[in-house]
This record gives structure tokens, sequence and C-alpha cells, in this order.
């Protein structure tokens, strides 16, 4: 990728957007960022190689022509959660159906996609060769987003990455996050019950952002293309074990 490439980030205003403009060894590439006003809810990052753009002015014919890049975190796992939703009709009405036409050969679209195109794992880590077979509405939709991206990087010829991420935390006490670790923190500091679903004995993979971010930096320096990356720490640990370990760290009692 040349150097001061242009870099579209769709869903950029997220924890995990602003993490990566944010991010300094990506300070050499320019990020375009269409924001919608009163939708985010932390202060957004301020760099000379960052512009946001409200979506209302957003022309993606005009903008395709000027980048390299598009960088897909659009997210919209609450919405998902609502049963009258058909992963379907969603995919289709989805910004990503509006772009994937529209891309070239010389461009490369990193998608972020989900653990949960996997379904229930007995096992942890998964391999990105496992058998996909997701049991809820989210999985789905980002499953069906992935077969459609492939589909049309075979018709056009663009490169494509998709990233399937565990679940991500930060580091950052400004940005929100709604994992269950960051929900964790942000109760305990506020003296706050931990609300824990179930025995507490559920084991997931949780990945700080950092390592996401880091990988991302990966694949535009070295070009990777056509490839799916699972990014977690490759362990398990379960909700009970996160919870004793913030009451070592923070030395005092936890009201769960």
């Amino acid at each position: 990728m040349p150097l001061f490439s242009k870099i579209l980030v769709l869903g950029g205003t997220g924890f995990i957007g602003q993490e990566i403009v944010d991010f300094d060894v990506l300070k050499k590439y320019r990020f375009i960022v269409p924001i919608r006003e009163k939708k985010y809810t932390h202060p957004l990052v301020a760099r000379s190689n960052v512009e946001y753009i409200d979506y209302a002015n957003l022309d993606i014919n005009d903008v395709i022509e000027k980048i390299s890049t598009v960088i897909y975190l659009i997210d919209n796992i609450q919405a998902l959660k609502n049963s009258d939703i058909d992963p379907l009709k969603y995919v289709n009405s989805s910004l990503l159906n509006d772009i994937l036409p529209k891309l070239k050969p010389n461009h490369h679209l990193i998608f972020f996609s989900s653990r949960l195109v996997y379904g229930k794992k007995e096992k942890l880590p998964v391999a990105e060769l496992d058998d996909l077979n997701p049991n809820e509405k989210y999985g789905m939709t980002k499953l069906m987003q992935e077969n459609l991206l492939k589909s049309y990087s075979k018709a056009l010829g663009f490169k494509y990455s998709i990233l399937r991420p565990t679940n991500i935390y930060t580091d950052n006490k400004v940005l929100l996050s709604k994992n269950l670790i960051n929900i964790f923190v942000r109760n305990i500091l506020k003296n706050k019950p931990l609300q824990v679903y179930g025995s507490g004995n559920q084991v997931r993979d949780y990945v700080n952002v950092k390592k996401v971010v880091e990988t991302l930096h990966s694949l535009l320096k070295e070009g990777h293309s056509n490839k799916i990356i699972n990014v977690g720490s490759g362990e398990g640990i379960s909700i009970n074990e996160i919870i004793e370990i913030m009451q070592r760290n923070w030395q005092k009692d936890i009201i769960v």
C-alpha cells in the first residue's frame, strides 16, 4: 500500500474504529470516517490524518475513487436481536450491499465479521477451517455478508480480508464498549453490582482491541488478501474467573 493511502472506515465512530484511527503506527495513512450526528457517545479522535464527513453528504461513487482500502466495521448486533428482523433482508439493505458493486481490482476490503459464524464450539481456540454453523441471527448475518463479498470479489477482482474477532474489550476509559469486561469495570467504578446470567461458568475468549488493530496493521502493511483470520487470545476464561481477577486487582469485594 502506498504511503498516505486513503482508507474509508465505515462504522469508524465506534470504539474499534476510534482505536484504529488513533493507533500511532497507522498515522501515515489518511482516514475518511463518515459520521451521523449525535450517534456517538464519546469525543472523536482529532488528528490531521482523519477526515470526518457527514453520512448525509457521503457520495460513495466519489469516495471510492479516492481510496485504496475499505474497513467495514458496521455492526448492528442490538438491532439483530429483534426477532422481527429477517437476516437476509438486513443484508440486502446494508451499506455493504451498496459498496461491493463499486469496488475495483485496486481496492482492498477488510471486513470485520465475528466468531459467531462458527456457532457454539466445545473447544477453544477455534480454527479458521472449522465448520461454520451460526445459531443466532447476528452470526447468520455476518456469514451471509462474508459469502456475498467473496462472490463480488471473484466477479470484480478486488482483494478482501475477513477478520473474525472474539469478544473485544478496550483499556480506554473514554471509549464505550459493550463487552462484558468493560461493562464489569464500569459497574465496579460506580459501585454497582455485576449482573451474571447463569452459573458464571460460561467460557469465552476475550481479546484486547490493540491486538485486533495490530492484526489490521499487518494486513495493511503486508498486503495480505483473500484471507480469513481469527483474532483472539487463544484461551478461554469463565465469567467467574474474570470476577476473581477483578477482585484481586481492585482488592475489594465486588457486588454480584
